[in-house]
Formats: C-alpha cells, sequence, structure tokens
C-alpha cells in the first residue's frame, strides 16, 4: 500500500511539474507542441491554379496551420525569432501545384539595399530523390540527400516593380565622380535586360542573379541544397511566385507544374505524397540566411 501511495504521488508530482513548466513556457512566449495532422492535402481543382495569394479560389482548399521553431542547430543560431506558425493551403489540377502561405508580420520589409537592412521571406522545401525513412536533415538537407527549396523574398518582390539601387536608398548622397561614368557625367544605368557597361558591376557581370535583374522570372528563386553552407542558386528557375502584403499579414503563392526536366527539382507525383518542410523570415527582426524559423518534415498529399 505505502509503495502505491509514493507511486501516486511521484505521478502527481511530474504531472504537476509538467504543467508548471507549461505555463512557464506560454508566459515566456514559447510554442508548445500540439497533435495535428502530418499531411497537407492539395486540393485538386480543374482549370489553371490562382497565382494572385488575395484570389477567392483559395478559400476552397482548407488552411492547414504549421507550428514553427527558431534555428539553433547551425551557426549563427537564432534564438528570437518573431514568427511561430505559419498558415498553408495548396492546390493541384493535375498537372501543376500552388501553396500558398499566410503568416503575421507587424511590417512589410522590402528593398534591401542598405547594409542594416533585411527582407522578409519565405521558403517551402522538398526532399528530391528517394524519401523512405530516413528522410534528408529538415534544415538544408544532407550530402547525398539533397533538397528542392523555392526561395520567396519581399525585396525581389519589389525590385520585379521597381529595381533598387543604392540611390534609391540614399536619395540624396552625392559623390563627386563614378567610375563607370561617361566622359560628359552621365552614370551607366541597368538595362531592362539587366545589361551593364559599367566596370564595378562586378555581380551583373558574374551573372549573379542577385545582382541582374533581367535573370529574374519571378519574386522566387530556385534552389539546391546538399547540407549547411551548399545552398545553390539553380542553372533553370522553374518556380514562379507572388506575395501580397496586407493589415499586417503576408500572403505568397508558390507555383510549378507537377515535374520538370531538371534533375534538381522535386518531381512531384499526379497522386502521392511527399516530404515537405516550411521556413519564414522576418526583416524587421534582423533575421537572415539560418536565421529564421523553421518546421521539420510535414507530407504533402496531392489527390
Amino acid at each position: 500500500m505505502r509503495t502505491n501511495i509514493n507511486e501516486r504521488r511521484g505521478t502527481l508530482g511530474f504531472l504537476a511539474a509538467v504543467v508548471i513548466l507549461g505555463i512557464a513556457l506560454a508566459w515566456w512566449g514559447v510554442s508548445l507542441a500540439v497533435t495535428q495532422p502530418v499531411s497537407l492535402a492539395a486540393k485538386l481543382v480543374k482549370g489553371s491554379l490562382p497565382l494572385d495569394p488575395n484570389s477567392p479560389e483559395w478559400q476552397k482548399a482548407p488552411a492547414t496551420q504549421i507550428p514553427l521553431s527558431a534555428q539553433i542547430v547551425a551557426k549563427p543560431r537564432w534564438w528570437e525569432t518573431s514568427v511561430r506558425q505559419v498558415a498553408v493551403r495548396a492546390m493541384t489540377n493535375g498537372k501543376e501545384v500552388a501553396l500558398r502561405l499566410e503568416w503575421a508580420d507587424k511590417t512589410r520589409d522590402g528593398a534591401a539595399a542598405k547594409t542594416e537592412a533585411f527582407t522578409d521571406a519565405a521558403a517551402v522545401q522538398f526532399a528530391v530523390g528517394k524519401t523512405e525513412i530516413p528522410k534528408p536533415y529538415f534544415c538544408m538537407g544532407q550530402q547525398e540527400q539533397t533538397v528542392n527549396i523555392w526561395h520567396w523574398k519581399a525585396a525581389w518582390e519589389d525590385d520585379l516593380k521597381q529595381w533598387a539601387s543604392v540611390d534609391h536608398a540614399y536619395p540624396g548622397m552625392f559623390v563627386e565622380y563614378y567610375y563607370d561614368e561617361a566622359s560628359d557625367g552621365k552614370k551607366t544605368e541597368v538595362s531592362a535586360k539587366g545589361n551593364v557597361q559599367g566596370t564595378f558591376y562586378t555581380g551583373a557581370h558574374a551573372d549573379n542573379i542577385l545582382s541582374k535583374p533581367g535573370m529574374r522570372v519571378s519574386s522566387v528563386e530556385d534552389l539546391s541544397a546538399g547540407g549547411f553552407g551548399t545552398l545553390t542558386t539553380q542553372a533553370k528557375q522553374d518556380v514562379k511566385g507572388k506575395g501580397v502584403y496586407d493589415k499586417g499579414k503576408w500572403a505568397v503563392v508558390f507555383h510549378r507544374t507537377l515535374s520538370t526536366n531538371d534533375a534538381q527539382d522535386i518531381q512531384l507525383p499526379e497522386k502521392g505524397r511527399v516530404p515537405v518542410a516550411f521556413a519564414v523570415w522576418d526583416g524587421a527582426n534582423g533575421e537572415r540566411d539560418g536565421q529564421k524559423s523553421v518546421s521539420t518534415w510535414y507530407y504533402l498529399t496531392i489527390q
């Protein structure tokens, strides 16, 4: 009898400790894990898929709340993330797939021409190749288990409308002479196709997609990775996207055909499921590169 009483006291003490810990974590703003579906279903629809995040067609697809946590595995670690969850909807028409991400953000951070400014961003990550257990590491994959990342940036969304340069960030600045100026003092401008003649446009001359506006076809970058420090821009950009900020929320759509002829891309089945993970950056919070909010692996189920 005495042993049973001691066991009960131990169990009650453990439960009390769990409750106290939960209250403390909630007080500190740490999200607790909750039971929810591990599969995100892509709604099967007829016709073209909406690229506009504000399209009423998106209400046909149910939203799944995906919890996010700070990336604290690889340096530079980031403990104080501001985005704790993202609502995800998905659609397919049998030939294409589209995902819509929505999350709360107090400020809209786009153009990043200043050194102290960082852009809001979001990413969708897929495991490439064989995806049986064990899946690749959910933070950027690993060697011989690569991932395909679709990375949307608010700064790119702005650049598609108006290419942002240092002159735009600091309209009142003055310099006596530019090395890329002609003898009449006129600066060499970046053309609509991203062609430049200036000697010191090194990024553009190297065909860096971050520096050359003509290489961008959308606000989403198609990337590959096989572990930390291996993130690489793909030569062929197959993903489209669009982001809209309204009333303290971002809504972003990622759009692509189910299959491509690029071996680095995820080849999505017409019917089945694939591992998928998500990440969000808050520019106003100083988040960039590995400093972000991330999810673990979920499954995207294509009906």
